[in-house]
């Protein structure tokens, strides 16, 4: 189990779910990973309460350098031991835009939006998982700051196309079927319907693990 925390007023939002509770000054996401290996990776969005919630804690008017995080991970190592490892840092922050998106990582970017569209077309809500695709599009052409980002992210492009391109089938399949089974019009039934797919089951489990480490290896 891991447990992320930021403090300072901001909100924390998990790429997949979790559980959030706030107290006082601080945000903590509870996350069950289940078994982990070297290619695991876990991202989460944050953002800060709005101005209305930051008042009652004598924070409306926030004028931060830097905002704490803090990893709490709980593990059983291979020889059964209970273990726990803590990471804090303090990250950065600014109200410019550019300033953020020249700083950002795109390789961290690109995992977290093809586990995120990969969970998403998961549950069968293939439309979201399509527009995040195409969000994450832009905001990762403004991010490519060199040569080589600008190469992973067309190595991102094709992989978020291929799972782009199978939903848009299972999406004109299911049209097609609704006529006679108005459940494949609910992410249930699409979720049912895609135990007879496997090209689209192999597309978007491939999204869910999709991890930086082996996307290197592509580029």
């Amino acid at each position: 189990a891991a447990s992320g925390g930021g403090g300072g007023g901001g909100g924390g939002g998990g790429a997949a779910d979790g559980e959030l509770g706030a107290s006082g000054l601080h945000s903590v996401m509870q996350k069950l990973v289940g078994n982990a290996t070297a290619d695991s990776e876990l991202s989460f969005e944050y953002m800060l309460k709005p101005r209305a919630e930051r008042e009652k804690i004598g924070l409306g008017a926030l004028d931060m350098k830097e905002l704490p995080f803090q990893v709490q991970i709980r593990y059983t190592n291979l020889r059964g031991d209970v273990c726990m490892r803590v990471m804090s840092q303090y990250r950065a922050t600014t109200k410019e835009k550019s300033v953020a998106e020249r700083a950002a990582k795109v390789e961290m970017l690109m995992t977290h939006n093809m586990q995120q569209s990969g969970f998403m077309a998961g549950e069968g809500d293939y439309t979201t998982a399509q527009v995040n695709n195409r969000a994450y599009s832009k905001l990762m052409r403004r991010c490519a700051q060199t040569e080589e980002d600008k190469g992973k992210v067309g190595v991102w492009q094709h992989n978020a196309g291929l799972l782009d391109n199978e939903l848009r089938n299972a999406q004109l399949h299911n049209t097609e079927e609704a006529t006679s089974r108005l459940s494949f019009g609910t992410k249930a039934g699409r979720k049912a319907a895609r135990s007879k797919n496997d090209t689209l089951s192999h597309a978007i489990y491939k999204s869910k693990a999709t991890s930086a480490k082996k996307m290197s290896s592509l580029w």
